[in-house]
């Protein structure tokens, strides 16, 4: 199953409920939909359409936050971009191969939202260590998500026995 735009658009919006409010209710530090929805846009579009559609969740998230605009629009675009590229190199059948993968496409874009966060925009100083764990945990939690919802048989591809 291939995520179209006409999807892509609903989750967008499920996304941005879930951030907006149930996150904000169960006081969810470490749940980042927007993550999510940028990784399984990377699993389940063509490259080109997953790296747009990584851009415009990262857009949507920046619209929706006190931030800097275009920060979350250019980490998880480059998400999308880092996560595109190790799907044409390594073998994602494995479920713990497409969580190796989903979690190294994450990282760098959690790390750089959460340095600009302590050490452009002041929201206090924070250690190195800390912010390391948290972009982990991000990550961690998004690629486990990611591959728990394309392991299922919905979003499986069907092999066709030939004979």
């Amino acid at each position: 199953m291939t995520l179209s735009w006409g999807r892509f658009a609903l989750a967008l919006l499920a996304t941005l409920v879930v951030q907006t409010v149930v996150a904000w209710l169960l006081g969810a530090r470490y749940l980042d939909a927007f993550l999510l929805l940028s990784v399984l846009a990377g699993l389940l579009a063509p490259a080109r359409d997953a790296r747009l559609m990584a851009f415009t969740a990262g857009l949507a998230q920046d619209l929706t936050s006190a931030d800097v605009l275009g920060l979350h629009a250019f980490s998880l675009g480059l998400t999308g971009l880092f996560l595109t590229l190790l799907l044409e190199v390594v073998n994602t059948s494995v479920f713990w191969a497409r969580i190796a993968v989903c979690f190294l496409a994450a990282l760098p874009g959690q790390l750089l939202c959460l340095l600009h966060a302590v050490y452009w925009s002041g929201h206090g100083l924070t250690p190195w260590a800390l912010i390391l764990v948290d972009a982990t945990v991000a990550s961690l939690l998004a690629a486990i998500a990611a591959s728990a919802i394309t392991s299922s048989r919905r979003f499986s591809r069907r092999r066709v026995r030939r004979v």
